[in-house]
């Protein structure tokens, strides 16, 4: 019986080979588009979850509230958000931020942009954006 449908379903495409070859291009960018999704889905589940501890681990985040139905959520915060919560807050055992940046290089007539990483630990200062906060309360 799959045998009958196999022979039936080859005919199809070898006789309407135009409408087969739309089916499967849409096929393939449909399978295409859902593991891409997925993969990306898994790196959101799976973000700082290698750690020892990651139940206590948390991450900061800013709303921007402008009114009217528009509210953005956005990852990268300002810098008070590292000491001030660990000062507040005595469930805040430590922080950590994380600054990232491009500058641009320049050596002679050569210039170019390197991105450039920074972390700081509790009771550090650092120029740039808080992003990561640890608490076992927030």
């Amino acid at each position: 019986m799959l045998s009958n449908y196999l022979k039936v379903a080859l005919r199809n495409l070898n006789r309407y080979k135009g409408y087969a070859l739309i089916n499967v291009a849409g096929l393939s960018v449909g399978i295409a588009c859902c593991l891409l999704t997925l993969l990306c889905v898994q790196g959101e589940w799976s973000f700082d979850r290698f750690h020892a501890k990651a139940d206590r681990i948390y991450r900061a985040r800013m709303v921007e509230d402008y009114g009217e139905n528009q509210r953005h959520f956005n990852i990268a915060a300002p810098l008070p958000p590292g000491p001030t919560p660990a000062e507040t807050f005595p469930e805040v055992e430590a922080f950590a931020r994380f600054m990232a940046q491009t500058d641009i290089v320049r050596r002679g007539a050569t210039s170019f942009r390197e991105p450039m990483d920074g972390r700081t630990p509790s009771g550090s200062t650092c120029r740039g954006r808080s992003r990561t906060m640890r608490s076992s309360a927030w």
